[in-house]
C-alpha cells in the first residue's frame, strides 16, 4: 500500500509540475466581461470549501489518508516537530549566550548570522523536515493542505529573516536615510506576509485558476508599483535631510541602479499581467523575492567568512616573538578555504534552485561537475580539479601541521643542531608535497608512472 500511495505522489507531482511549465508561459487573455453571477459564484464555492474543511466528515477522510498513507512515519516527523518546539528556549539560549560571549566588533556579522537562525529556529526546523519528507517522495494526507503549509511555512520564514535583518543587520541606524528607508521595508514585508497569506488561502479554497486570484494579484502588483513610486519619491527628500544634518551622501549610481532594479521587477510583474502571462508574474514576483533572501544570506556568510579570516590573521600577526605560528593555524586556514568554496557552491546552487526547477538544478549540477576538457592526450573533469584544489589544500595543511609539531614538540626537546634540524623539517616538508602531488596527479588522471623523476 505503502508504496502504491508513493507511486501514485510522484505521478501527481509529475503531472503538476508539467501543467505548472505549460501555465507558466501561456498566455490566458483577460475575461471580457466579469459578471456577478461570475463573482458570487466563486465566492459561493469558497465559502462550501471553507465549511467543509471545518467539518467532522473532512477530517474523518483525512484520518482515513493518514492511516492509508504510513502512519508511523508521519507521527515520527510530528514528534520531531513537537521535540523542536519543546527544546527551542534551550537552543536558543544557547545562541544567546554564544552572542553574549563574542560581543566584540570582529563579531559582528557572525552574531547576526546567529541572531538570525536563533529567531527563526523553529521555522527552520518545520522547514527541514517539510523539506526532508518530501525529498524521500512520502505519501501525502492532503496534498492540497500539504502545499499550503509548506508555502505558508516558507513565507512565514523569509519576512522572519528579512525583519530580522532590517532591525539588526544595519549599522548607523540613527541616520535620518537609514530609518526611513528601514521603517518602509518593514512595512513592505507586513504587507507582503498579509497578501502571502491571502493569496494562499485563495488558493487552497478556490484552486489556481480563480477570477478572484487573478483579480487579487492585480491589485498587489498595482499597489506594489504605486508603493515603489512612493518609496523613491520620499527618498531623495529624506536624504536631502540626511546630507544636511551632515550624513554622507549616498552613492548615485549603487542608487539609481537599485531604483531601475526596483521599477524593473515591479512594472515588469504588472506588464506581464496585462498582457494575458499571469502566472510568469507571479513567478517572476516569488523568484525576486528568493533571490533578495539568497541575497542577505550571501551578504551575511562572506561577511561572516572574511571576519574569521580577519581573526586567523590577527592571531598570526600576534605572535611578534619570531616563533613559528601555532600547531592549529594550518587548520583554520584551511577551513576558511573550504568556507568560501561552500560559499561560492551554495550561492551558484541557490540561484540555480531559485530561478529554475528541483530537477533542472540537480541536473545542471551534475553535468558542471562531470564536465570534462582535452588538453592534449590528458583529460580533465571539473569535479577532478575540485577535489585537486582540496588536496592540495589539505597538504598545505599537513605540511604547515608537521613543521610546527616537529619543531615544537619533538625537535626542540632534542639537542640536535639547527642546520640538522632544519635538514628533517624540510624533508619532512619534501616527502608530505610529494604524496599530496601524486594523490594530486591521480584525480586528475595523470599516470604518475609515466614520469620522469630527475
Amino acid at each position: 500500500m505503502m508504496g502504491d500511495l508513493q507511486e501514485t505522489r510522484q505521478r501527481l507531482e509529475e503531472r503538476l509540475q508539467m501543467q505548472v511549465k505549460t501555465n507558466l508561459y501561456e498566455r490566458t487573455p483577460w475575461p471580457v466581461r466579469l459578471g456577478n453571477a461570475d463573482l458570487l459564484a466563486e465566492l459561493g464555492v469558497i465559502r462550501k470549501r471553507a465549511a467543509s474543511s471545518l467539518s467532522t466528515d473532512f477530517w474523518h477522510q483525512q484520518w482515513i489518508n493518514y492511516q492509508r498513507s504510513g502512519g508511523v512515519t508521519q507521527a515520527v516527523f510530528f514528534l520531531l516537530m513537537v521535540s523542536a518546539v519543546l527544546f527551542r528556549r534551550k537552543v536558543r539560549g544557547y545562541f544567546k549566550s554564544v552572542e553574549t560571549r563574542q560581543s566584540t566588533p570582529s563579531w559582528q556579522q557572525r552574531r547576526l548570522a546567529l541572531l538570525l537562525l536563533r529567531r527563526s529556529f523553529v521555522l527552520l526546523c518545520a522547514a527541514a523536515l517539510l523539506w526532508l519528507y518530501d525529498l524521500l517522495k512520502l505519501p501525502h494526507m492532503d496534498i492540497r493542505i500539504a502545499r499550503f503549509l509548506t508555502d505558508l511555512v516558507f513565507v512565514l520564514l523569509l519576512v522572519r529573516w528579512g525583519t530580522d535583518f532590517l532591525n539588526h543587520g544595519l549599522n548607523d541606524s540613527g541616520r535620518a536615510l537609514q530609518a526611513y528607508t528601514q521603517k518602509r521595508l518593514l512595512h513592505a514585508l507586513q504587507m507582503l506576509l498579509l497578501s502571502a497569506i491571502g493569496f494562499l488561502l485563495l488558493i487552497w479554497l478556490a484552486g489556481s485558476e480563480s477570477l478572484l486570484l487573478l483579480m487579487a494579484r492585480m491589485a498587489f502588483e498595482i499597489v506594489l508599483l504605486v508603493w515603489v513610486v512612493r518609496f523613491w519619491r520620499h527618498w531623495q527628500p529624506a536624504a536631502a535631510q540626511g546630507v544636511r544634518l551632515g550624513e554622507p551622501a549616498p552613492a548615485g549610481t549603487r542608487v539609481l541602479l537599485v531604483q531601475g532594479w526596483s521599477y524593473v521587477v515591479a512594472g515588469g510583474a504588472l506588464l506581464m499581467e496585462l498582457t494575458g502571462y499571469g502566472e510568469l508574474a507571479g513567478h517572476w514576483l516569488v523568484s525576486w523575492t528568493k533571490t533578495l533572501m539568497l541575497g542577505i544570506w550571501a551578504y551575511v556568510g562572506w561577511q561572516a567568512i572574511q571576519e574569521w579570516y580577519a581573526d586567523q590573521r590577527a592571531a598570526a600577526k600576534g605572535r611578534e616573538d619570531g616563533v613559528s605560528a601555532p600547531v592549529m593555524a594550518p587548520v583554520g586556514w584551511f577551513m576558511i578555504q573550504m568556507a568560501r568554496l561552500l560559499w561560492l557552491f551554495a550561492l551558484l546552487s541557490g540561484g540555480l534552485l531559485v530561478w529554475s526547477s528541483k530537477d533542472f538544478t540537480t541536473t545542471t549540477l551534475t553535468w558542471f561537475f562531470n564536465l570534462a576538457f582535452a588538453v592534449g592526450s590528458l583529460t580533465f573533469s571539473i569535479k577532478g580539479l575540485l577535489l585537486a584544489v582540496i588536496i592540495i589544500c589539505l597538504t598545505q595543511v599537513a605540511t604547515r601541521l608537521g613543521q610546527n609539531v616537529l619543531r615544537e614538540k619533538i625537535l626542540d626537546s632534542r639537542d640536535l643542531e639547527r642546520g640538522l634540524r632544519d635538514s628533517i623539517v624540510t624533508i619532512t616538508t619534501y616527502v608530505v608535497w610529494s604524496l599530496g602531488l601524486l594523490l594530486t596527479l591521480g584525480v586528475l588522471g595523470v599516470n604518475a608512472t609515466s614520469l620522469a623523476v630527475v
